[in-house]
This record gives C-alpha cells, structure tokens and sequence, in this order.
C-alpha cells in the first residue's frame, strides 16, 4: 500500500513538473509568420515594461513615516486602508456595547496594541542606550512629548479646580 502511494505521488509530481516546463526553443533560421505580424500590429503600450510590482501597505506606511515621497494611487490606497481600519474599530466599539463577544474581541486587540507599544518603547530605548544616534534623537523626542502631554494634563487639572 505505502508503495502504490509513493509511485503515484512520484508520478503526480513528475508530471506536474513536466507540465510546467518551458517550451522548447524554436530554430533560430525559422521565422515564425504569425509572430512576426504580431509585433507589426502591436501598439507601443504594449511594448512598454510591466509596471513595477506594488508596495505592501506596512512599506507604504513606513515610507509615509520616514517622509519618503508616494505616487498618488499610493497615497490614496494607504488612505483608505487607514480609513477602513478606523471604521472597523468603530463598528467593533459600537457593537462592543451590546454584545459580549465583541467587547472581549476589542479587549483582545486593546490588550495586543499595549504590547506592541511596550515592545517598541523598550526596543527604542534598547537602541538609544545602544549608542544609536537616530534612536536617542527619537528617545528624546518621545520623552519631550510625555513632559509635553504630563504638563498639560497638570494644567487642565488645575484649571478644573480653579473653576470648581
């Protein structure tokens, strides 16, 4: 039985990769008519190269990021993978009011999103106590940015019990 089985595996796979060989090359002497006519009726468009292949959404996020320059139909495509993202977790909130299993699925993904930013917070100052000099700009900027956020805080605070 474990024979029959490994001939006709081996035989499935040499026929498929026979299938999916190249055809064999044509004479070099022999002009083929019907190819030839159909590079005479060829427009110029299709004579241009293929289209580069396209970037994922993480690179078009990172390139955005970085201040890197997108083709409109890049921009516009990251756009609106962003705007999808927010109407889903929209839609996810609203429905996380009612129903328990969306509630537990928006507490799953709040709880993936704090790691995600722990990993990056301790992976920054990982590589700023490093000696990387890009990632202790970046590690100074986040720290002006929390004294920014903390003194605000502070301020409305204050002002709250100043109005109270």
């Amino acid at each position: 039985m474990k024979k029959a089985l490994i001939y006709g595996l081996t035989l499935t796979f040499a026929l498929t990769l026979t299938a999916c060989g190249q055809p064999k090359a044509e004479e070099p002497g022999e002009p083929d008519p019907a190819a030839s006519a159909a590079v005479q009726t060829a427009s110029p468009e299709a004579a241009q190269p293929p289209k580069p292949q396209q970037r994922t959404l993480k690179e078009l996020a990172e390139c955005a990021e970085a201040g890197l320059p997108l083709t409109l139909e890049e921009a516009e495509r990251l756009e609106a993978h962003r705007n999808r993202k927010k109407e889903a977790l929209q839609d996810l909130k609203a429905r996380a009011e009612t129903d328990p299993a969306a509630a537990a699925e928006l507490a799953q993904q709040r709880a993936q999103q704090s790691e995600a930013v722990k990993k990056s917070r301790q992976k920054m100052y990982a590589d700023a106590a490093a000696g990387d000099p890009e990632a202790q700009a970046r590690y100074e900027r986040h720290l002006a940015a929390r004294r920014e956020n903390y003194r605000r805080k502070k301020q409305a605070e204050a002002e709250a019990a100043q109005a109270s």
